[in-house]
């Protein structure tokens, strides 16, 4: 899981993006063969689309790693996720229980 942790100056997009490419990283090494993303909206897929590809061109994340975009309810395990950066969100606004219990069966990055 990767976090960014901004003030209200910054934009979301621009910490998704941050995370977003810090995750891809981290699942390339864990030699990971395919990611599968949470679909948001046509604009908002392309923006992440022109990520990848720009992480494609720098050759920080490998083409053969196949990434594709699906809504949530095409793919149940995409909640898991959801229910990951709820707790974490929790986490940080003082309220452990749930972080503490998903924590020694996850690694938590915080980005700049």
């Amino acid at each position: 899981m990767t976090v960014h942790i901004y003030s209200g100056g910054h934009r979301t997009e621009r910490a998704r993006r941050r995370c977003l490419e810090r995750l891809l990283i981290e699942i390339d090494q864990a030699g990971a063969a395919k990611v599968v993303i949470e679909s948001r909206s046509p604009e908002q897929d392309q923006l992440d689309r022109g990520l990848l590809t720009g992480l494609r061109k720098a050759t920080i994340v490998p083409k053969s790693l196949a990434v594709t975009w699906q809504p949530s309810i095409g793919e149940p395990l995409l909640w898991a996720a959801d229910a990951v950066v709820s707790a974490t969100t929790w986490w940080i606004d003082g309220v452990p229980t749930f972080y503490d219990l998903l924590s020694p069966k996850m690694s938590t990055i915080c980005v700049d």
